[in-house]
């Protein structure tokens, strides 16, 4: 029942224009990282014997635009009525002469609405991936200035339905922010609808706006986000044969080498092929030296 229900919504979010562009179980999503000082490589340790990656919160990502879609002030008493109140519950209100939600009170219902974006943004956390590993930009923003290591994952990693809820996509770039209106937000606020399908519309329609959209200037990234909420989990898990390979970067030291190849034999990843990055001789890229085995067989 649980797989029914999150492909119906998956369905009726496909047909509304409200559906991210997904990876599909196999394409491949790699993530840099720096290994640049302690909290980096304990990161990295804890990927390794737990299977877990740790997102960032918006306000530690690079671009001040992070979670800053431009809001629409729509909200008024008769938009406010529609938004938010529930027709049986009205009528139970009357019925029993209980006092009626004021709609007028427009500053209240707004002052709701933005409350809720804030810790919204506040409580989700990211996880960055990209859709190839030979970038010289991303090898030096993201991976200690080619200093890092890359991992290759492949889309079935984070395919899991259920808890915690994780939301997987593609980043769309645009000239321009996203309009978010408040009255999207103020629906969110109503805990007596969160089953019903409207509510699992505006929520997918809202991670949108507020974490798949991103300037032009960075469209070179080709960035997938894994987002979740920090309310439900302070990691994401995947699925040990999700990671395929690490490259380490072209610039590494000996020794870092050394020490990170020693810890992925001796974790359960063991078997999983361990590459150097090169910097290419003829084109502005870094090319990752594969085993000999495939060599034999191309």
């Amino acid at each position: 029942m649980q797989f029914e229900n999150w492909a119906s919504d998956e369905i009726q979010l496909a047909r509304s224009a409200v559906a991210l562009k997904i990876p599909t179980p196999n394409s491949s999503m790699y993530k840099y990282i720096s290994l640049d000082g302690k909290q980096s490589w304990n990161y990295f340790d804890r990927m390794l014997g737990e299977n877990k990656l740790y997102g960032s919160t918006l306000k530690s990502l690079n671009d001040p635009f992070e979670g800053s879609p431009y809001l629409i002030d729509d909200l008024s008493p008769s938009l406010i009525k529609r938004t938010i109140a529930n027709n049986f519950d009205l009528a139970f209100r009357k019925h029993t002469g209980k006092p009626l939600p004021n709609f007028n009170d427009v500053e209240t219902y707004r002052s709701e609405a933005i409350n809720y974006l804030i810790k919204m943004l506040a409580d989700y956390r990211v996880l960055a991936f990209c859709n190839r590993s030979d970038s010289p930009l991303l090898w030096s923003h993201y991976a200690n200035s080619y200093k890092g290591a890359c991992l290759h994952f492949l889309g079935r990693s984070f395919r899991k339905i259920g808890f915690p809820r994780a939301k997987l996509g593609y980043v769309a770039y645009s000239d321009h922010r996203p309009n978010l209106p408040l009255s999207l937000a103020l629906s969110m606020v109503q805990k007596d609808v969160r089953n019903n399908k409207s509510f699992v519309m505006n929520r997918a329609e809202l991670e949108k706006f507020c974490f798949f959209s991103k300037g032009l200037d960075w469209e070179y990234e080709n960035e997938i986000r894994a987002i979740y909420s920090a309310n439900e989990t302070t990691n994401l898990e995947f699925h040990s044969d999700g990671l395929v390979s690490i490259t380490l970067g072209p610039k590494m030291e000996q020794k870092e080498k050394d020490k990170l190849i020693q810890k992925v034999r001796n974790s359960k990843f063991k078997d999983i092929q361990v590459m150097d990055a090169k910097l290419s001789k003829n084109t502005f890229s870094v090319n990752s030296v594969y085993d000999d085995r495939w060599e034999q067989l191309t």
